[in-house]
């Protein structure tokens, strides 16, 4: 069963460490001959949408998912159970690669480069941070006076 248009290309290389398109194929499960789910178009928008491959993995078992659900109850007796099933696989594919890739949030300690600092330090645009060393010494006041109060 092929669920893309037939003048669309569909592409699969068996080549998943050198091809990012093989890659997201074979992550989301869309690598059978037997059963094209998603054209190369759509497999290059995923690539480019988002931010890593295996991301584009989970976009493609969506966009495959999405493509099951609108034909599982218009197929013949017996062959409902097999697209619900191909349903059912892609959307765990989907929620498993969403699960470990999706944390495109990347922790970032500021201010640890000398370099760094000195440069927004000196940007009159960036917000200045509220409280600074020294915000509370007082002009015309050692420490040494300041000890002695």
């Amino acid at each position: 069963m092929h669920l893309i248009d037939p003048e669309a290309n569909w592409t699969y290389g068996n080549d998943p460490e050198n091809s990012d398109r093989d890659l997201v194929r074979l992550e989301s499960g869309d690598c059978l001959t037997s059963e094209k789910l998603c054209s190369d178009a759509e497999v290059a928008y995923a690539i480019t949408v988002e931010s890593t491959v295996m991301l584009a993995a989970a976009r493609v078992a969506e966009i495959a998912m999405r493509k099951l659900a609108n034909h599982v109850d218009q197929s013949a007796e017996g062959y409902n159970a097999q697209l619900s099933q191909r349903f059912a696989q892609f959307k765990q594919t989907s929620e498993a690669l969403r699960a470990k890739y999706g944390h495109d949030a990347v922790p970032y300690a500021g201010g640890i480069s000398a370099d760094e600092w000195d440069t927004w330090r000196k940007d009159t645009d960036l917000i200045q941070p509220t409280f600074t060393r020294g915000m509370h010494d007082h002009a015309g006041v050692s420490s040494s006076d300041a000890e002695d109060t």
